[in-house]
């Protein structure tokens, strides 16, 4: 960071950023549906996201035109909070995403969990990765940090 400058005023302005053309297809709506749930004996919040009923047959969203692709995804997203008990709060997510050009169909798994107790945080994590329905790569993470007073 510098101070300003009385020659600042004669600097040209920068020019557009250069990209690619971005011409989509929509194939369809990217349905999102959301649910608050209140549990009143256990004190319990949830809320979920999630793609619509039957995404997970039909996941393509839309076709990039420039580069002949089209582009799909599924998400589920659950977060839970207890309210006499917030040091307990829980996250998940699965996302999958799809990619298909021709005889080319990789997809993508994603699944994270985020818990917590008095004393630490807990993350759990994994990736798979496919290409045309043949699992090639697989990984696992599980980390436990300390509150360290948060």
């Amino acid at each position: 960071m510098r101070a300003p400058d009385p020659s600042d005023s004669a600097l040209r302005l920068f020019e557009s950023p250069e990209r690619a053309a971005s011409e989509v297809t929509e194939l369809r709506l990217a349905a999102v549906k959301r649910i608050v749930e209140r549990d009143r004996a256990t004190d319990e919040t949830v809320y979920t996201i999630s793609s619509a009923p039957g995404d997970l047959d039909s996941p393509e969203l839309l076709h990039i035109k420039a580069i002949d692709l089209n582009v799909g995804y599924t998400l589920f997203k659950r977060f839970r909070i207890a309210e006499d008990d917030p040091a307990m709060a829980q996250a998940e997510v699965i996302h999958k995403t799809w990619f298909c050009r021709g005889g080319w169909k990789p997809r993508i798994e994603t699944h994270t969990y985020f818990s917590s107790s008095s004393a630490d945080f807990i993350l759990q994590a994994e990736v798979t990765a496919y290409e045309n329905g043949e699992q090639f790569f697989r990984r696992e993470w599980f980390a436990r940090i300390k509150r360290d007073l948060v």
